[in-house]
């Protein structure tokens, strides 16, 4: 037969091989396989000749293998299918520099920026470039710091930052740098911290060259850890190795992404990459040895890559990710864990390293030590008979700011309340939490399912149904008495938690033996739970066992996997999420799984954004699904990073709390239980917006988040008493707070053994406010004072006065504004004539603090290293040497300053240990035997911001010695210290004082101030009242409130009738300039502002803080008061609360 014969065209392949082949070839990259990779590769290409990421992977094979020229070849050939694709340009300008043309890589990277000027890796490789060359430090600073400013939780580039800081000489903002470095980095290694503190110590005393040594030492020691390797890798810089690139960022398909929903799903696989793990070297064991068998992912060494913690067999192994394959570490080797019923990870001490729980009859906890190892740490011993452990968790129960731990068991539950010095006290009978005798609880899952942003707990108890637990707060768990029953009663078998229809409330799925039952959010003690379920899933061959919220295909809705065993067919199920609380059966996305499936859980394994299935079969062998193509819909990585040292209010990875997304129409809430979670964006390619609701209730919003997102902790001010603004003839001007003295249902602590607390006093604060001199003017004839209420808090104002102090102009007038219980106050009025500065002042450590105490500049003595908490320091000292001038002894002290306050929930994680410990500054002089002895142990602090603590030193020199001695661990900041001799008090004569009430009140909403720190980053928080937003900004204290309008009889006096405000609101207050009387001639005024009032903090430990009720008065016997005690016993206050009562404010929900 003659002619030419027709060749057909090889079929095209599918969407779903190409994602396969892709997958494939990242994987085998990954692994360092590169001829393997370079294999699949150059399939992708012949698949898809028009999409650049398999030339992109070729490229960087050749890049990985030292080929250079080839990897240029390739790179230019992608760039040329994706040219405003900045990962392309940073490895082709890698490929230049490598080849000695580094002004073609300068070039290119200039251009890239141009396209996306939030590229950081574009950003660190001109930073490197620039620092290679020899240029000045200021050519590559200026990158630094918007890398940093982008990827603010990057170790590596705030340590490049400190350095490139102390090369510039920029010794102020090196020190800040290292300082949030302290705040956001794992716990040093000793050594590493020992050179760390040093290199503060130098800046602080301005030995720059000192801190050069010492940032070096420190280098050393941290540059080879784990967090920072990974740090640098993310950046990929262009100095260094080029082979061992860790993974290649082009990870999925330029021409694939942002699809149809459908096209998505329809093109999606999960394959089985079990071999590629490594999972086929492990040895699968049976039941029949005994034990459990069980997982828990985690990354255990800060890698970024999830480890798994995996018992079978009665034996419990760490196998840690070794490019790419999951390997036994040596380090740990096997533990044998016969009883072994429940595993989980969690940071407990705060130090952003995993630990690792062993749930059994009796449990087992290992703290991850800083070299990689791990030590057993002593657990309570059991007083009572604990069934076998079926679920752990850790979360933040007690909001105290670190995490407990839960264990659901057959029979008794166990709480550990996390004492937080390591310590661990067993607590579910007095929480609540311990359950029926009878229950056989399978599994449990915690979420704020009410929206009053704690915790709450649900259990699926086997025949007992589902049990939800809502977290009543000070230690308490109210059982709702409904049940949802499933399968007839027959069993609960396992709970999953999620918004399932983006509705931004937590609904819940129950499985029982042949059904998933959905109850919709909201779960409160009013709504039954059987009423608001329904079934929503029926099987016929699966009982299942373990469920699973994933959203596996990146379209924003909460997808759902199903574990269990089938006599038929797969033990695995997966179901798509197609609204409304409706799914529908996709099983046909995933590969052969075997019938008997026992766990599954999600992460992404081959960092490409998109959740991977891991699942774990009867035999305890773990397998691995690989997700191809859910990535097609773009997504957010999103790490939380909560604050350590000087600021710790939540646990570091944020664990419990509420993450809200919005992106375009599409809205998510997720609760936080890992350290990463994964966020699917549909088609949008960006988040508008994520707010997080912190564990401790602070709300953080963070627009434009990146793919891969730190959200670090803000330091943020949620509780100070009103803020008080003053008209100064041009504008207000902040002054300070007011009503410091009240705490209303404020934690002191916990009495003896069963669990009751210790509250703040309950009488009203009142107190004297000075303004500076000649600040408060007249406006059209009157003195207009703001009082607002800014922060999370409700206020109950009951008498505002304007104090006029006429005195001779040869003197000063003060008021002591130190901190002290409630009680009824008078008004005592301080003379300062001469006023004379220390001879010498020094700190603890003999640096001079003269310049920081010599004037009201709101420049303040900051030496002192914070401790864990806010609030909280090391405890540090101020010495003074007042010099002859004080030779009398007839001396008084003037100190000025402020305090960063801990808050209600940081003094009930203080008051579980002896360890952590507040010390009030005390006042120390040298003694008869050259020593010094407390003379003044109850000096006080400044109540609030800018305040003066006097103290009378009459009598209390033993010596002629004139030092005194300020020591505390509280983080008090000094900003003026003076002495004066003489008289102490104004007399008669000296003096006229005028006290007049408001002409005028007026109670309207008006918003918030921008916030800003005075004085820098030791100043306090301060107010600029000319920039306000009106969005609410806290989560409300529920109740009735003062409806708006005028309110003047309610601050006239303290008698019980008050105006109650809630944040946002102002009260403007009007004084009649015309009822203050002429000056006589040589006198001078001082303005005083008098308070009267009390206030409630919204935190979560706050008794009743999540509401205005129970009402304040002066006669109760404490706060919150019992039923025997009533506001409205008497008429006057009853009827004000008829009258005045009438705004309602919701529960926010």
């Amino acid at each position: 037969m003659g002619g030419c014969v027709d060749r057909a065209s090889p079929p095209a392949a599918t969407t779903a091989e190409i994602l396969a082949t892709q997958g494939a070839a990242q994987a085998f990259f990954q692994q360092d396989r590169l001829e393997e990779a370079r294999v699949e590769y150059e399939q992708l290409v012949e698949m898809v000749p028009s999409d650049a990421s398999g030339h992109a992977g070729l490229g960087m094979v050749a890049l990985r293998s030292g080929n250079v020229e080839a990897a240029e070849k390739h790179l230019i050939a992608a760039r040329e299918r994706s040219p405003s694709d900045p990962e392309l340009v940073v490895a082709l300008a890698n490929a230049r520099s490598s080849l000695g043309d580094g002004d073609s890589a300068r070039a290119l990277l200039t251009r890239s920026l141009a396209l996306d000027s939030t590229h950081t890796r574009t950003l660190w490789a001109l930073a490197d470039i620039a620092r290679l060359d020899g240029q000045p430090v200021e050519s590559w600073l200026v990158w630094l710091e918007r890398v940093v400013a982008l990827v603010p939780g990057n170790l590596a580039a705030r340590v490049e930052l400190s350095g490139a800081y102390l090369e510039a000489n920029a010794l102020d903002q090196a020190l800040a740098e290292l300082e949030m470095l302290r705040q956001i980095a794992p716990d040093f290694p000793p050594r590493a911290r020992t050179a760390f503190e040093k290199t503060e110590r130098a800046i602080q005393v301005g030995d720059r060259s000192s801190a050069v040594a010492q940032l070096a030492n420190f280098r050393l020691d941290f540059e080879v850890t784990a967090q920072y390797q990974e740090g640098v890798a993310d950046l990929r810089p262009l100095s260094g190795e080029i082979v061992g690139i860790p993974q290649l960022y082009f990870s999925f398909l330029t021409s694939l992404r942002v699809q149809e929903p459908e096209v998505v799903l329809n093109s999606m696989r999960f394959t089985n990459a079990s071999e590629l793990a490594g999972f086929g070297e492990l040895q699968s064991v049976s039941e029949e040895h005994g034990g459990a068998a069980l997982f828990a992912l985690g990354d255990f060494d800060g890698d970024e890559d999830e480890d798994l913690l995996w018992t079978v067999g009665g034996e419990t192994s760490l196998l840690r990710v070794d490019f790419g394959q999951f390997v036994v570490d040596d380090d740990l080797g096997s533990m044998l864990t016969p009883e072994v019923g429940a595993i989980a990870w969690g940071d407990f001490d705060d130090d952003r390293r995993l630990d690792m729980w062993l749930g059994g009859r009796e449990s087992a906890l290992y703290h991850n030590e800083s070299d990689g190892l791990f030590s057993e740490i002593l657990l309570p011993a059991e007083g009572q008979n604990f069934g076998k452990a079926n679920e752990v968790f850790f979360a933040d129960l007690d909001q105290d700011g670190d995490l407990d731990v839960f264990e659901a068991r057959s029979g008794l539950n166990r709480f550990y309340r996390n004492d937080g010095d390591k310590t661990f006290v067993e607590l579910s009978e007095r929480f609540g939490l311990a359950g029926p005798d009878d229950a056989d609880t399978k599994d449990a899952a915690f979420a704020d399912l009410d929206g009053d942003l704690d915790l709450d707990v649900v259990l699926a108890e086997g025949s007992h149904g589902l049990r939800v637990l809502l977290n009543a707060r000070g230690g308490r768990f109210s059982d709702l008495a409904d049940r949802v029953v499933v399968d007839g009663g027959e069993n609960a078998t396992a709970v999953a938690l999620g918004d399932i229809d983006n509705d931004g409330l937590v609904d819940v799925l129950v499985a029982g033996s042949q059904e998933i039952r959905l109850l919709k959010g909201q779960v409160d003690s009013v709504s039954g739970l059987e009423e608001n379920s329904r079934t929503i899933i029926e099987f016929e061959d699966l009982v299942p066992r373990d469920l699973l919220l994933v959203d596996f295909d990146n379209d924003g809705y909460l997808d759902l996997a199903v574990g269990g065993s089938s006599e038929v067919g797969a033990g695995a199920r997966l179901f798509h999420n197609i609204g409304g609380g409706n799914f529908s059966v996709t099983d046909h996305l995933l590969p052969d799984v075997p019938s008997d499936i026992r766990q599954l859980d999600f992460f992404d394994y081959n960092e490409d954004g998109d959740a991977d299935l891991i699942i774990l079969d009867s035999d305890g062998q773990p397998m691995l699904l690989r997700n191809d193509g859910g990535n097609a819909n773009h997504f957010i990585q999103l790490q939380l990073v909560g604050l350590g040292d000087g600021s710790r209010k939540n646990n570091r990875f944020g664990i419990g709390a509420r993450v809200e997304i919005r992106a375009g129409d599409l809205y998510q809430v997720h609760t936080v239980t890992d350290p990463t979670v994964l966020i699917g964006l549909n088609g949008h390619l960006k988040a508008d917006v994520i707010r997080v609701h912190w564990p401790n209730g602070v709300a953080q919003d963070l627009y434009f988040p990146g793919t891969d997102q730190d959200l670090i902790e803000q330091q943020t001010l949620k509780g100070s008493c009103p803020l008080l603004y003053v008209w100064d003839g041009e504008s207000f001007t902040f002054v300070g707070d007011i009503m410091w003295k009240s705490a209303l249902g404020m934690p002191l602590g916990i009495l003896g053994g069963d669990g009751q607390q210790a509250f703040a006093p309950s009488y009203p604060s009142q107190e004297y406010r000075r303004l500076p001199p000649g600040l408060l003017r007249p406006r059209d004839g009157e003195f207009v004072l703001q009082v607002t209420e800014e922060l999370w808090e409700t206020i109950y104002v009951d008498g505002l006065s304007l104090v006029a102090v006429d005195h001779p102009d040869s003197v000063d007038v003060y008021v002591n504004e130190r901190f002290i219980p409630p009680a009824p106050t008078e008004l005592e009025l301080w003379r300062v004539g001469d006023r004379w500065s220390p001879r010498t002042a020094s700190d603890g450590r003999g640096v001079d603090q003269s310049s920081a105490l010599e004037a009201r500049d709101f420049s303040y003595v900051s030496t002192f290293r914070t401790g864990r908490y806010q609030g909280i320091a090391e405890p540090h000292e101020l010495i003074l040497d007042l010099g002859e001038k004080a030779a009398s002894g007839d001396v008084t002290l003037f100190l000025t300053g402020w305090i960063f306050p801990t808050d209600a929930s940081i003094n009930m994680a203080m008051a579980q240990s002896d360890d952590l410990q507040s010390h009030f500054p005390a006042l120390d002089v040298i003694g008869l035997d050259g020593k010094w002895e407390t003379v003044i142990p109850d000096l006080g602090f400044p109540s609030g911001k800018d305040k003066t603590v006097i103290a009378d030193l009459r009598g209390l020199f033993p010596t002629e010695d004139r030092r005194v001695r300020i020591h505390t661990n509280l983080m008090v900041y000094w900003d003026e210290a003076f002495f004066t001799v003489g008289s102490s008090h104004l007399a008669t004569t000296e003096q006229r004082v005028t006290e007049v009430s408001a002409t005028s009140a007026d109670l309207h909403y008006r918003g918030f101030s921008r916030e800003f720190r005075k004085g820098g980053r030791y100043g306090p928080h301060w107010f600029d009242y000319d920039s306000v937003t009106v969005e609410p900004r806290w989560h409300d204290l529920a109740g009735e409130y003062t409806r708006f309008g005028d309110v003047t009889e309610l601050v006239e006096s303290g008698d019980d009738r008050y105006v109650i405000a809630n944040a946002g609101d102002e009260i403007t207050l009007r004084f009649s300039a015309d009822e203050f009387p002429d000056l006589p001639q040589g006198w001078m005024r001082t303005f005083l502002i008098y308070s009267d009032g009390w206030v409630k903090d919204g935190d979560l430990n706050i008794a009743t803080g999540d509401r205005a009720d129970p009402l304040p008065f002066r006669d109760q016997t404490r706060y919150p008061y019992g039923p025997e005690e009533s506001y409205d016993h008497v008429d006057a206050r009853r009827e004000t609360a008829e009258t005045y009562l009438t705004r309602t404010i919701k529960p926010p929900r």
